[in-house]
């Protein structure tokens, strides 16, 4: 009780200019009401007609008078009031902003909510489209990688990996410049050269909270993340890879290092659990996404995690594959679409949707073509008889390399939501 008062009272603490204009606004209230209960009282022995011309009339000044004014001096009270919180809650925000965090808060955070499931640069890329169209965005990010500034904190520390999951939060942010100049900065000298800030605050987070997952939310309540991200698993992962020459590789950054495509991968790990919160962004999903990003080790890598992938054959969400443009060197050499396509079905069950690129432009391709990279191919006609919908169009940007430009891709998704809401 005492708790419940000390919140309530705070409002009329001396100096927050509230209980002026509130007192204001009590006593216009007061006011309309005599004037209305006079006007009810003329009106008992009178017709309705007659009590609303007499309203008008010399006589019923009095009624006039405590009507207009009790409810102009109440809504002056109200208006002051809304100006006082109005200033305060959006005091960082910039002119014509406020608009946007009402909108945001009250048509983004009420849409379908849509679960993402990969890594890398693909991920990222994705989430910054689909946060305009939606804030109820789960991001299931792979503890896999064994490279970079990840990889060092990993072999000294036995740390998650924290360089997919600091890209997804910077992708997240509602001040995403702010954040990327933050979360992004990598020190050039010291012991600690090479490490990007937003590694070294996730790692003391994960050192903090023992749990990298919750120490994950903390930061995405300070810095009003739209959406949540979520690490697959609560320990680093361990990626063995098979290659087509049957030699075997260990570690997320070997595998593209050696030649030939993956033929099967598996976890070092035995009996690997996925975090809570991953499960139940799946259990809640409308909409489950992989890809787009590294076949194997950023979207297969997640589903690994036997429990994982159970709890998304299980769910009735949508289930939509972002298929990559172009294959990647020592991972997907000679692969196709749909060859990408029923690794993931393997894992997962049946697909609804896959989304493909049309066209990569001569230039690009002639770029690819000198890293022995070529455009992923595809046969319309075996997709469809997969059971699967291919949604073909143009999604590159206009950069020197083929990568999926977000806004279409979010937007994209927002159409397919569209449609799946009609059909449940």
């Amino acid at each position: 009780m005492r708790d419940f008062l000390k919140k309530y009272l705070a409002w009329f603490f001396p100096g927050m200019n509230i209980k002026r204009w509130t007192w204001l606004a009590l006593f216009g209230l007061v006011v309309f009401s005599l004037g209305f209960h006079g006007f009810l009282v003329s009106s008992i022995d009178e017709s309705i007609a007659f009590s609303i011309i007499s309203f008008l009339t010399e006589e019923a000044f009095f009624t006039n008078f405590f009507l207009i004014s009790g409810f102009f001096i109440f809504i002056l009270g109200i208006y002051r009031i809304n100006q006082i919180l109005i200033k305060s809650v959006s005091r960082d925000l910039k002119k014509g902003q406020l608009a946007g965090k009402v909108f945001v808060d009250q048509v983004l955070s009420h849409r379908m909510s849509v679960t993402v499931i990969g890594g890398g640069h693909g991920l990222s890329t994705l989430l910054r489209g689909l946060k305009k169209w939606t804030t109820n965005i789960n991001a299931i990010v792979t503890v896999a990688d064994s490279g970079g500034s990840s990889g060092m904190l990993r072999d000294e520390f036995g740390s998650i990996p924290q360089g997919d999951i600091r890209n997804c939060l910077v992708a997240l942010a509602e001040n995403e410049s702010f954040m990327e100049r933050f979360f992004q900065y990598r020190f050039k000298k010291g012991k600690i050269k090479g490490h990007s800030l937003g590694n070294l605050i996730l790692f003391a987070l994960s050192e903090q909270e023992k749990d990298l997952a919750k120490g994950i939310g903390d930061i995405g309540k300070a810095f009003n993340l739209m959406g949540s991200v979520i690490p697959a698993a609560n320990i680093p992962l361990t990626l063995i890879g098979e290659k087509e020459n049957g030699k075997v590789i260990e570690g997320e950054a070997n595998l593209p290092e050696s030649e030939g495509r993956i033929f099967n991968l598996r976890l070092k790990e035995k009996n690997v659990k996925p975090t809570p919160e991953a499960v139940k962004a799946i259990r809640e999903s409308d909409l489950i996404i992989f890809g787009p990003g590294s076949l194997f080790t950023s979207v297969i890598a997640n589903l690994l995690i036997e429990d994982l992938s159970k709890e998304i054959k299980k769910s009735k969400a949508c289930k939509i594959y972002i298929s990559n443009m172009m294959t990647q060197n020592g991972e997907t050499n000679d692969m196709s679409v749909e060859d990408h396509m029923f690794e993931i079905i393997s894992k997962v069950g049946k697909l609804d949707y896959i989304i493909l690129n049309k066209e990569v432009s001569e230039k690009q391709k002639k770029r690819y073509a000198e890293r022995g990279v070529a455009p992923l191919k595809y046969d319309l006609i075996n997709l469809l008889a997969s059971g699967v919908k291919p949604i073909v169009k143009k999604f590159t940007n206009e950069k020197k390399f083929a990568h999926h430009d977000s806004d279409k891709l979010g937007k994209c998704i927002y159409e397919i939501a569209k449609k799946w809401r009609k059909k449940k």
